[in-house]
């Protein structure tokens, strides 16, 4: 299987666990009535799955770069589908939220597996272009698997949503088998490594830099990101079954402007395009979070504004953070990446939820003051940005 190839079945293995992770979010309005949880227990569901995924990237740092790719992959890959097959059995929101922890803990670290992998098989010159189209996994998710997932659960039961997530996994997990190579060049020279080396190396000025934006930008996005479709259903009014339009065509979009990002990136300097969208992603993040009461039309054009504009800032990010990486140490990298990732979607999940509140109506309030948080750390992550650029020319 060729390179492109190989891209590709790293998107679809992306897809299905962005797709798990963002299921909780349109479904959030539906999990809420069925089993007459509060917006704040929602928020939980959330929180559970982060703090696990943060627990486990940072357990695995010190042993993930001693195997393959292939098989690292293999072993999380499976875990995550037996954990999303046992969430089935889900009676009440008790269970639901002890399987979210097993699936946090294996789902999670899903992506720093993936991006190692798509390092080792991509050139540096052409690695924009290789994280834009890996890029597609997100919108695909909203356009195909988050829309069909919303559907599913209206006219069946919500676990059929999750049904249609472990069906594709385990296609995926076949394909892995078949034609994903070892990819084990690392592994001897990783086995001589002690963890205090792995984490001297992965916390040096540069890493920790890219670490850093890492961290701000998924904090910016996610304080935001939980309460959309929360937000659209009780203050917007929207009814849930127009989530799936609003996702399709956010999704739509952002698979057009993840490419076109990706080949920016790598025709200019990527601090470049990273300033450029992260400042104009002031005006979603203040749009999505101040929309009144309007029509359905109003709400997917901010959406498709939000989620085309955040999804370009993070890929032009991402591109400068894998140049920071050592490849005899870079699934352990991305680990710490990944750990740390966890933990700012807790801290932000955390954040929101204190300062959010609802009425009797489930109507949010304070909406507009996660927003302006979000564009500050946006500008914070601006900065950091500038800094770590400096580093990689030098």
């Amino acid at each position: 299987m060729n390179n492109k190839k190989l891209i590709f079945l790293l998107i679809s293995i992306q897809f299905t666990h962005i797709v798990d992770f963002m299921l909780i979010i349109p479904l959030g309005p539906l999990m809420i009535k069925v089993w007459s949880i509060s917006v704040k227990e929602y928020g939980f569901i959330v929180t559970i799955y982060t703090i696990s995924a943060f627990v486990s990237s940072l357990l695995l740092v010190s042993v993930i770069d001693k195997f393959s790719r292939k098989n690292c992959l293999i072993g999380i890959y499976s875990l995550f589908i037996l954990a999303l097959i046992v969430s089935l059995f889900s009676k009440n929101y008790q269970f639901f939220l002890v399987t979210r922890l097993f699936i946090g803990a294996f789902g999670g670290i899903v992506a720093p597996v993936i991006f190692t992998t798509i390092s080792d098989i991509s050139a540096s010159k052409h690695r924009g272009t290789a994280i834009g189209t890996l890029g597609m996994s997100f919108p695909l998710s909203s356009v195909i698997g988050v829309p069909i997932g919303i559907i599913l659960a209206n006219k069946f039961h919500w676990k059929i949503s999750f049904l249609f997530v472990i069906i594709i996994a385990l296609i995926n997990l076949y394909l892995i088998f078949k034609f994903l190579p070892k990819l084990d060049e690392h592994v001897s020279q990783a086995k001589k490594i002690s963890l205090k080396k792995i984490f001297k190396n992965n916390l040096e000025k540069k890493s920790i830099k890219a670490l850093s934006l890492s961290f701000l930008l998924i904090f910016s996005g996610f304080s935001v990101i939980p309460f959309i479709s929360p937000y659209l259903v009780f203050n917007v009014g929207i009814i849930e079954q127009q989530l799936a339009l609003v996702y399709f065509f956010g999704g739509f979009f952002t698979i057009f402007s993840s490419k076109i990002t990706g080949h920016l990136v790598d025709r200019f300097q990527a601090i470049r395009i990273f300033i450029s969208f992260a400042t104009i992603s002031i005006l979603p993040i203040l749009l999505i979070t101040n929309l009144p009461e309007t029509s359905i039309y109003v709400a997917v054009l901010s959406t498709v504004l939000f989620m085309t504009i955040m999804s370009s800032r993070f890929i032009a990010a991402l591109t400068m953070i894998t140049k920071t990486t050592n490849k005899n140490f870079s699934a352990s990298f991305f680990m710490i990446n990944s750990s740390l990732q966890q933990l700012s979607i807790t801290f932000a999940s955390i954040l929101s939820n204190y300062i959010i509140y609802t009425d009797q109506n489930d109507r949010l309030y304070n909406y507009n003051y996660v927003g302006i948080i979000s564009i500050s750390i946006t500008a914070c992550a601006i900065f950091v940005g500038i800094l770590l650029n400096k580093d990689l020319k030098n």
